[in-house]
């Protein structure tokens, strides 16, 4: 094996194994001592590191934080954000808004008694924002806590420019989400129990396998119902296509990363040798329904795709062979692998029962498809490599090892034709048909057509029209399911993006929801 070759070797095991560094920035100011203390904003913010930490985020987690120190870690953010591709940050506490720009204040913030004593001892919300250099700066505030001291002090003293609550954010640039515990221009209760509801609500969320927004819309709802309706949550974003605190939205595995403390086991690819055959391969009479290409996975560098025709596996040997293409997704940054538009083709093995796999066959083509370089390995120099945990590879293994991600195979359209309409939820109508379903190794899998509004995706320049939902349900609890698979097809009616969860996606089907009336119709009640 050549010198170039074992670079490229390497290059491309480097790319699999590393992962996206995540920032959470958390504060919590209590113990003030000249505008009035309060109770929950250290316990508040001891809550949200233990979420991010639980995400693999690094956390920096401050308490009680004095102007010098605040300033200074405005300064720390400017100066290591960089480094992480996400920043986010979560302040509790004390917090007003002067002309139109809003004040985080430090624990030694005297009484006020002119708009210049605030302005110049405390935090301007933008600055903070501002201080951020990573390409997503989440950021989320449980600030705008009632201060009745404060009001009434500038109110009789100052110019009248103090307002109530907190002002809009000013977003002038894209990768943004700013988070309000409640409306501009309104205040947020610190809460009755040891923790804010806004704080109580993000730590029930805050991991969820979704995007922000919706991850955000069920803490709207959650904090009204506890407020009785008192605190509305309010977002502004500038985001650029979909985002997910816990990882890539469209990572195989829904929560990446986690921290060495979050002691939940990683679930192992659960391969069975007595499964047919069958079931095990793509079959050719639905590949019609597929792209050349399907994208599995993507980051900021690069499209993860596979090609469906290319898809085998030998239940005996527990052995799955794919053809994997890997495209670079950012211009100007020089390297063997791909720029400016090139791409590799690499043909892969995956060893499921051992955990291992390797490069049986790579080739490196121009932005316009031509052959650059082509290396056929030597068995011999085929060494088996172990499956780096939290990479794109591993997102391979679970998607092309697990059985589970052949139920598509039931599916008898990726349309509505020939099949009946069970309802509409969330702007998606869903249709099904009672031959897409099997039972395998004791479960019953359902394919379920969903189709609503088209959803265009940026990063990787595509529109979704029609997602198959695959889902585990059982006649004995007619009130859930587990969703394992997502099959999102184009205009064209053609599969272009699949996505596995791991863990599978908890559904509470409520009394005629769709899916229960779709599975009171299979248990022929």
């Amino acid at each position: 094996m050549n010198d170039f070759f074992r670079l490229l070797l390497l290059f491309l095991f480097s790319i699999n194994v590393c992962w996206a560094q995540n920032l959470a920035v958390v504060i919590g100011n209590n113990s003030y001592k000249n505008v009035g203390k309060l109770d929950n904003p250290i316990n508040d913010a001891n809550l949200i590191s233990s979420k991010f930490t639980n995400l693999g985020y690094e956390v920096w987690l401050n308490q009680d934080l004095n102007e010098i120190e605040f300033n200074n870690l405005v300064k720390k953010i400017a100066k290591n954000s960089s480094s992480f591709d996400t920043t986010a940050i979560y302040y509790a506490g004390h917090a007003v808004q002067l002309d139109g720009l809003n004040y985080l204040l430090p624990i030694d913030q005297i009484s006020p008694e002119t708009e210049e004593d605030v302005t110049l001892s405390a935090v301007v919300m933008d600055d903070l924002v501002n201080a951020i250099r990573s390409p997503h700066k989440i950021v989320l505030m449980d600030a705008c806590r009632n201060n009745p001291l404060i009001q009434q002090t500038l109110a009789s003293k100052g110019r009248g420019l103090l307002s109530r609550g907190l002002a809009p954010p000013n977003i002038t640039s894209g990768g943004i989400f700013i988070a309000y515990a409640t409306a501009s221009g309104d205040v947020a209760t610190d809460g009755s129990s040891q923790n804010s509801p806004f704080a109580e609500s993000l730590a029930r969320h805050l991991e969820n396998p979704e995007s922000i927004d919706d991850m955000f819309s069920r803490v709207t709802k959650d904090v009204l119902k506890s407020t009785n309706k008192q605190q509305r949550p309010f977002k502004y974003a500038s985001l650029e296509g979909r985002f997910c605190l816990p990882g890539p939205c469209d990572s195989l595995v829904a929560i990446n990363n986690p921290s060495p403390t979050n002691n939940q086991p990683k679930p192992q690819a659960d391969i069975k040798k007595d499964i047919p055959k069958e079931i095990l391969k793509i079959r050719k009479d639905k590949l019609n329904f597929y792209t050349e290409w399907v994208t599995y996975n993507w980051t900021e560098e690069h499209i993860y795709q596979f090609q469906p025709s290319s898809f085998i596996y030998d239940p005996e040997k527990q052995i799955a062979r794919i053809s994997e293409k890997s495209i670079k997704n950012i211009t100007g940054f020089a390297s063997i692998f791909a720029v400016n538009g090139e791409y590799s083709i690499t043909k892969n093995r995956y060893h499921c029962a051992q955990n291992t796999f390797t490069f049986e066959e790579i080739s490196r083509f121009d932005s316009d498809g031509k052959l650059i370089e082509h290396f056929l390995i030597p068995e011999h120099d085929q060494k088996p490599m172990p499956i780096p945990s939290g990479s794109i590879t591993e997102d391979a293994f679970y998607t092309f090892c697990s059985y589970e991600a052949n139920v598509f195979n039931t599916v008898v359209s990726t349309n509505e034709s020939g099949q009946k309409l069970y309802g509409a939820s969330d702007g998606r109508k869903y249709y099904w048909d009672k031959k897409a379903s099997m039972e395998l190794d004791g479960k019953k899998y359902f394919s379920v057509v969903a189709m609503g509004n088209p959803v265009h995706v940026d990063e990787i320049d595509e529109t979704y029209s029609t997602e198959i939902v695959v889902a585990i349900a059982s006649c004995d609890s007619k009130s859930r399911a587990q969703q394992v698979n997502s099959f999102y097809i184009n205009e064209q009616g053609k599969i272009n993006r699949v996505l596995k969860w791991l863990p599978a996606i908890q559904h509470n089907l409520v009394e005629n929801s769709p899916g229960f009336h779709i599975l009171k119709d299979a248990c022929n009640e």
